[in-house]
């Protein structure tokens, strides 16, 4: 099964939105602050694969002192 590429699920007004990313650290991890103030929102869904690890980690993240911070992870 080849890799999953990181992706937020972000839950709008009744339905759900995709952003995907080249990489987590890099571009998914540093678009976080944009994302939670773009869409208004109090928590994001991130989905990608670890390396070396075979499924989908699945990290929920919220604003916690003005930083995004994850609150819930784990396998899916």
């Amino acid at each position: 099964m080849g890799r999953i590429k990181p992706q937020v699920h972000i839950s709008v007004r009744g339905s759900t939105k995709y952003e995907y990313f080249k990489s987590y650290h890099k571009h998914l991890k540093s678009a976080l602050p944009r994302l939670f103030k773009e869409y208004d929102v109090n928590e994001l869904f991130v989905v990608r694969s670890k390396r070396g690890q075979w499924g989908e980690w699945c990290e929920t993240w919220e604003m916690s002192n003005g930083k995004p911070v994850i609150v819930k992870e784990g396998w899916s």
